[in-house]
């Protein structure tokens, strides 16, 4: 899947160039040369796979009304199907300063370990907030990833 555009609230001016994109870990052995990277996900995730959630965006004019403050960022999965009431670990979260890394050029992730996501298709919802003084403030992204279907593989 490519790389999803996120939607702006509040200071736009001050944010461009937003985007998410969602990569899994399809060995955690070594291979030959180095580690399996994380690939860009096809949206079929085996339920003992490891995956990432990749926020990227760019703080331009205004920018220093965010010293001080904080990113929060939270994925939301919602179970479609006949057992969406069932329980599930649903909710995903990372909060970071921020603070200008490579200028002004920011990229993160929020990581999910394998096993955490139980079988099924998922909607997945992404959202990033900035924070300060401990409150959010009028600077949000949201996004749609889509629908994911996460299997247990058979043996």
């Amino acid at each position: 899947m490519a790389s999803t555009n996120l939607e702006i609230s509040g200071i736009t001016v001050d944010i461009q160039n937003a985007t998410v994109r969602i990569t899994e870990h399809h060995s955690t052995a070594a291979a030959p040369g180095g580690p399996i990277l994380p690939a860009t996900s096809n949206q079929l995730i085996q339920t003992d796979q490891a995956w990432d959630i990749w926020f990227k965006w760019d703080q331009v004019a205004g920018s220093f009304l965010l010293n001080g403050g904080q990113w929060v960022f939270d994925v939301y999965l919602e179970l479609m199907g006949p057992d969406e009431a069932a329980a599930t670990k649903g909710h995903f979260t990372k909060t970071i300063n921020a603070t200008p890394v490579n200028g002004n050029n920011y990229e993160t992730y929020v990581h999910v370990n394998a096993g955490e996501v139980a079988a099924g298709t998922y909607r997945i919802v992404v959202s990033q907030q900035f924070h300060s003084l401990g409150k959010p403030r009028a600077l949000a992204l949201f996004g749609d990833i889509g629908l994911v279907k996460f299997y247990e593989e058979e043996v």
